[in-house]
């Protein structure tokens, strides 16, 4: 997609006022369309829309890439009179001034449990919902049995380690109405969220989402696929993602989240990467992702001294141009008939190293770049699709 030179706002939908303690897909969202269209502003940055762990209620940590935020959905939207008015006045309780998302959560699962033995997934709305989304069905597979077991996956019982159709037979078989219940919250979130989607297209507004490059350990994305991410011989993690010392943060910062195995995404054709863009692409326009990916040479080194001897090594090589001090190692730079690549450093959360990569396949088309501004216009370009 091009995008031309035009205004643009970030706003979370959990931002907007809301009834039932935190901003929904319904009443206010639309609104906030129509103001965005009365001032000319052409796209609305989202943010990520996916499930958000319950720590800090992060959706850069999310046991879904593919999946949406129940919680978002607009209650007041869902036909045939699914919640009890009781439940519903529990709910207004909430404070409106700012989302109590502990609150708001435990709340809100109890209305959805109340209902889950109303839906009966025989009905044509949810059996076609599945069998048209093979892969989301696969995710709320795994999202179901993470909340019957409510601990990592690595921890379950073998029956359930991996994704098969009798794991999925199993699970409605004996989780029948935990499932059919994520299934209707899906199917709520996909539709509320197209009507708003569509609405604000028809009023000349874009949207911009936001897709995170890392994904939780504990996640149905590295439950299905296990060989594309750096595990052990236990399926724990070796490394985690993080972030070396800068001037914001001056002892770095732990992610926590899974690294992946490129030569084995490689061996795929990125298989992983093209089935969840389409299902991302199918409901935003625009998607920006916060680092570009590939396969990757890497090198683990124990200290940040080390690292900064490396990049000087590589830079005297003629491959790039090292920046004017370490913080900036983040980027590299390539000519622009070229592709753009980023620097990713990662944390080892045991013991206390710093990993780099950096695509290998195109190593030897580095060249040097005058600034790193030049460079980040380049990949601000190449990032947004």
């Amino acid at each position: 997609m091009d995008i031309k030179k035009s205004s643009g706002l970030i706003l979370h939908p959990s931002s907007l006022p809301g009834e039932y303690g935190i901003g929904d897909l319904g009443y206010n969202s639309f609104n906030f369309i129509d103001l965005l269209k009365s001032s000319k502003t052409n796209i609305w940055q989202v943010l990520p829309l996916g499930i958000t762990d319950e720590v800090e209620y992060s959706p850069y940590s999310s046991k879904s890439s593919i999946l949406g935020n129940p919680y978002l959905i607009s209650i007041n939207d869902i036909e045939n009179n699914m919640f009890d008015k009781d439940n519903l006045n529990n709910l207004k309780e909430l404070s409106t001034y700012e989302v109590e998302f502990k609150k708001v959560y435990s709340y809100k699962q109890s209305l959805f449990q109340s209902v889950s033995k109303r839906i009966d997934l025989n009905d044509s709305i949810y059996s076609d919902f599945l069998n048209k989304n093979e892969l989301i069905k696969k995710h709320l597979t795994f999202v179901t049995l993470s909340e019957v077991h409510g601990n990592n996956w690595v921890e379950w019982d073998k029956d359930y380690l991996n994704y098969s159709e009798d794991t999925f037979q199993k699970v409605i078989e004996k989780f029948k109405d935990t499932f059919a219940k994520n299934v209707f919250l899906q199917y709520e979130f996909n539709s509320q969220w197209k009507k708003l989607k569509n609405y604000a297209n028809l009023n000349n507004v874009s949207i911009l989402g936001d897709i995170p490059i890392y994904v939780n350990h504990n996640s149905a994305d590295v439950w299905l696929n296990k060989d594309l991410f750096d595990l052990d011989e236990n399926n724990q993690m070796g490394y985690v993602s993080g972030a070396v010392p800068d001037d914001f943060t001056v002892e770095g910062q732990i992610w926590n989240t899974a690294l992946y195995d490129w030569d084995n995404h490689n061996e795929t054709d990125y298989s992983y990467w093209i089935e969840k863009l389409n299902e991302n692409f199918a409901k935003i326009a625009v998607i920006e992702y916060n680092a570009l990916f590939g396969p990757k040479l890497e090198v683990t080194v124990p200290n940040i001294n080390e690292f900064s001897q490396e990049v000087e090594r590589i830079a005297k090589a003629g491959y790039i141009e090292l920046p004017t001090k370490l913080a900036d190692n983040l980027v590299i730079g390539c000519d622009e008939e070229d592709i753009g690549h980023k620097w990713w450093l990662e944390f080892d959360d045991v013991k206390g190293q710093l990993k780099y990569t950096k695509k290998l396949d195109v190593l030897q088309k580095f060249l040097s770049v005058g600034s790193i501004n030049k460079f980040q216009n380049f990949f601000n370009k190449r990032s947004v699709y």
